[in-house]
């Protein structure tokens, strides 16, 4: 079993070393040329929650959007929300939304869609995290450049 477990987690490395781009957070990424198979991710803490996480990837006119929420101990509900905006010259639209509710300590969402070259898009991933009857909401975002 652990053979296993290190053959499916070093061919999961190997892809992920072979085909994403992986830069460090607290890397300066320019947001004015995105290329294909760009990759970011933000990572926040809140008090009901040990890390919520948004991971974006942008692969030619595809945006693949990759969030997570893992609670705290005790967690009874997270509803997550991922947005897509567009902003424009005429403010920022809302393209697309999806929502998810887990009633488990986390919570993994993730969604694709087509975007238009030259473009600026805002994606949010906000989760409403429920501990011990405190509820908590805590959002993550990124602004991109297609």
């Amino acid at each position: 079993m652990k053979n296993k477990l290190l053959i499916v987690i070093s061919c999961v490395l190997l892809f992920a070393f072979f085909t994403i781009p992986v830069r460090g957070l607290g890397e300066n990424i320019p947001n004015s040329h995105i290329m294909e198979n760009t990759f970011f991710e933000i990572i926040s803490k809140g008090v009901n929650s040990n890390a919520i996480d948004l991971r974006v990837i942008i692969n030619g006119n595809l945006i693949i959007m990759d969030a997570e929420c893992r609670g705290r101990s005790g967690t009874t509900k997270i509803v997550g929300t991922l947005y897509l905006y567009e902003e424009t010259a005429s403010g920022t639209h809302l393209i697309t939304s999806w929502i998810s509710t887990s009633n488990v300590s986390s919570q993994y969402l993730v969604k694709q869609h087509l975007i238009s070259g030259g473009r600026k898009y805002i994606v949010v991933y906000q989760a409403i995290v429920t501990v011990g009857g405190v509820v908590e909401s805590i959002s993550v975002s990124k602004t991109i450049r297609s």
